[in-house]
């Protein structure tokens, strides 16, 4: 997997950890005793479970995300012609460029995209759409792993309603706004 494309797993387990330790800071919660890190054996096994535990958390939040995701725009787009809303002409100039036709079917319309974005694009426009891709899955998962932490400090008895949560609102705030 490119390098791009691991970041957008790594950035939201650690978001969701550090918005749970915010969340106890505020609480005045010890996280020695939430956790049960009394003795060393504890520490060092979950100093090496993290590992696995953050690459597991990064997998999971980007799959909530993505059904969400799927979901929301399922329910947008009830009743429209998602294809129609982009423009038959584009797809009529795409059709010239790539197939030397001037009809491309609904069926084969995201195929002929997907060509024109790595055949026929100059290779920087094709890195900034990925760059731009990227980001909006990193912000996506970002916001889950946000609205995760209040859900998941709230089952560990952490007080939601607090700075955290305004801290929390306005970092959502923040990865929407990307």
């Amino acid at each position: 997997m490119e390098v791009d494309k691991q970041i957008r797993f790594l950035y939201p387990p650690f978001i969701l950890f550090g918005s749970l330790f915010l969340g106890l800071y505020f609480n005045n919660i010890n996280i020695l005793t939430v956790f049960n890190f009394i003795n060393n054996e504890n520490l060092i096994g979950a100093l090496f479970g993290g590992g696995v535990i953050i690459l597991l958390a990064g997998y999971i939040i980007g799959t909530i995300t993505i059904s969400f995701l799927r979901i929301f725009f399922f329910i947008v787009s009830l009743g429209k012609d998602t294809y129609e809303t982009s423009g038959i002409k584009n797809y009529e100039k795409i059709g010239k460029l790539i197939l030397k036709e001037k009809k491309i079917i609904k069926e084969n319309r995201l195929y002929a995209l997907a060509t024109y974005d790595h055949e026929v694009l100059p290779e920087n426009i094709h890195k900034w759409i990925q760059k731009r891709w990227t980001a909006f899955h990193t912000s996506a998962n970002s916001v889950t792993s946000l609205i995760l932490s209040l859900s998941i400090g709230y089952c560990l008895g952490i007080n939601v309603i607090t700075w955290w949560s305004v801290v929390m609102f306005l970092f959502i705030i923040m990865f929407l706004s990307q």
